[in-house]
């Protein structure tokens, strides 16, 4: 499982471009050094104990031993010397605890931002195949995984190398009957750990649905929060939240509860034979006190180690949902960043856009939306488009901006045909105003800009143009001049033109607006368009209202699989 588990790390690290691998190494290094002062610790007190005892007989084979020809300057000798040792360790400790929380905190957030990064840059065919609630379950909770089981991994190791120094040192000091004892504890805690990591992984699986239940749960409630307050619908969102967070939480603390079973039962076992060794050498203890404290102190330093070692095995085996889910997403061969990777291929557009005998159907499915589809858009000119709901009108303007490829044909602009290798820059030449439009819980201004060097001339043009100078100016008066979440202060028509001015100030050729005038009155609305077709710009206009057509050059009627030219 380890071993599968150092090689998914590999690739991930490989993925999201982790260098600092070699800290890793400092951080098990700093654990050996660790363990040998630990080791080295015991067997300076099994040494105070027999020179106190005046039992040297362990005692004259340590070099240091020929240095000292007064007994109590070697027992102060000694004593400074677990001093020092102690504070090596306290030292050893606070950094090494302090190197484990970096490497957590910085190999999370690699992981997240990279996924978040590469789910940004991924083509729209990505985000349709994929739930949004998923991605920020992964990108939110579940890639912390990565760093846990780093982090547990190391502790693994780490657990071990002590367990060899510690046991090793015991041996030599006391005597074989420890590395029974030692394979004895062992056993039972094989044992133990046998019987429940199949409920530790069984639960885990729970863990990693239900963050994604959650995350879906609260995107829906709030999202339509409206209907649920005129529905009364509270209960049904209510329970259904309860239900999943019960779960998640009932499987986490099992998890918890489970993973502690061991710590008692090796507790237990551990004090248990300190105590039935005590009482079989109890006429004979004082002679043996250096042994038994050897013991007692191997055992503080072994049971942790092995309580970290089953208790680390234990939470990768509930991880593992997680992990593999974050891996998958990672590793996803549909997680493409095309328009990062190639952006030296520049494509021209001096003339026309153009479908040549185009044809389009999603992926997975057998029906085309667009058949045989051959149009020209002319540069600078004013298209609309209409047909009813379903016929293809946001295929047709996916084409033109290259969220999707045609399934046979070509779109081109002037003589290049639009493709992987130049849709970045291609769609650097186009703004588009949903008929959704997001918008930050920040001012109007960052809404429209989205960057804080703002060109304040151009964007005074674009809010002039959109006619939101009284809006802004009244936002900008207000000690919040935030528009809310989602822009929950102001009103439908008001998003829209906030919406096209944000598509005017990014000042593109191609323009296009998709619904983006059906919340606007009669007056406002034709403000803007007499602004729009003064910009000489290609403006392409999807709607349904025949009078938001009377600044189109041509329209495209859409129906039928097909595409026609109409007055």
């Amino acid at each position: 499982m380890i071993k599968d588990y150092i090689n998914s790390l590999k690739l991930i690290y490989i993925a999201c471009g982790f260098n600092r691998v070699w800290l890793l190494y400092i951080s098990i290094i700093l654990a050996l050094i660790l363990s040998v002062f630990e080791a080295f610790f015991i067997g300076i007190v099994y040494s105070i104990f027999s020179s106190f005892l005046e039992q040297g007989n362990k005692l004259s084979l340590l070099p240091l031993s020929s240095y000292f020809s007064d007994k109590a300057e070697l027992q102060n000798f000694l004593l400074l010397l677990a001093i020092i040792v102690v504070f090596f360790v306290a030292i050893i400790k606070i950094v090494n605890l302090k190197l484990s929380a970096y490497l957590y905190a910085y190999i999370n957030t690699i992981v997240s931002s990279h996924i978040f990064n590469k789910t940004l840059y991924s083509n729209l065919n990505f985000h349709q195949k994929n739930n949004s609630s998923s991605l920020i379950a992964i990108i939110v909770e579940k890639s912390k995984s990565v760093g846990e089981i780093t982090f547990f991994i190391l502790g693994i190791i780490k657990s071990t190398i002590m367990l060899i120094c510690i046991t090793t040192v015991a041996i030599f000091l006391s005597s074989k009957s420890f590395l029974i004892y030692f394979f004895l504890i062992l056993f039972i805690f094989l044992i133990l750990y046998k019987i429940i990591k199949s409920r530790l992984k069984s639960l885990g699986k729970i863990v990693a649905s239900e963050n994604v239940k959650i995350i879906q749960s609260l995107q829906e409630s709030y999202s339509n929060i409206v209907i649920i307050i005129v529905h009364n619908m509270e209960k049904f969102f209510n329970e259904k939240f309860k239900r999943s967070i019960y779960n998640l939480r009932k499987s986490q603390g099992d998890i918890v509860f489970i993973s502690g079973i061991p710590y008692v039962i090796i507790n237990f076992f551990l004090l248990g034979s300190v105590l039935i060794l005590v009482y079989f050498l109890k006429d004979t203890s004082f002679l043996y006190i250096p042994i038994l404290a050897t013991w007692l102190l191997a055992m503080q330093k072994l049971f942790p180690s092995f309580n970290e070692i089953f208790s680390n095995l234990g939470t990768l085996k509930s991880l593992r949902q997680n992990f593999n889910d974050t891996k998958s997403l990672l590793l996803n061969d549909d997680l493409h960043e095309k328009r990062l990777v190639h952006t030296d291929e520049k494509i021209q557009f001096n003339e026309k856009i153009q479908f040549k005998n185009v044809d389009f159907k999603y992926e997975n499915s057998n029906d085309f939306v667009l058949k045989n589809i051959n149009l020209t858009i002319k540069k600078n000119s004013i298209t609309g488009i209409v047909g009813q709901t379903g016929v293809g009108k946001s295929s047709l303007i996916n084409l033109i901006v290259g969220f999707f490829s045609p399934s046979s044909g070509s779109i081109m602009s002037d003589l290049s045909e639009i493709n992987d290798e130049n849709v970045y820059s291609w769609q650097k030449k186009i703004s588009i105003v949903p008929q959704s439009i997001m918008l930050l819980d920040d001012s109007i201004e960052n809404n429209i800009a989205f960057n804080e060097l703002k060109d304040k001339k151009k964007l005074d043009i674009c809010i002039k143009a959109v006619c939101l100078e009284g809006l802004v100016n009244e936002f900008n008066q207000k000690k919040n001049n935030l528009i809310g979440e989602n822009g929950k202060r102001i009103s439908g028509g008001q998003r829209q033109r906030i919406g096209i001015a944000r598509a005017l100030y990014r000042d593109t050729n191609i323009l296009i607006l998709d619904e983006s005038f059906n919340s606007l009155d009669d007056k406002t609305k034709k403000i803007i368009m007499d602004n729009l077709k003064k910009l000489n710009k290609t403006i392409i206009i999807v709607t349904h209202l025949k009078k938001d057509l009377m600044i189109c050059d041509s329209v495209l009627f859409i129906e039928n699989k097909q595409i026609s030219e109409i007055n």
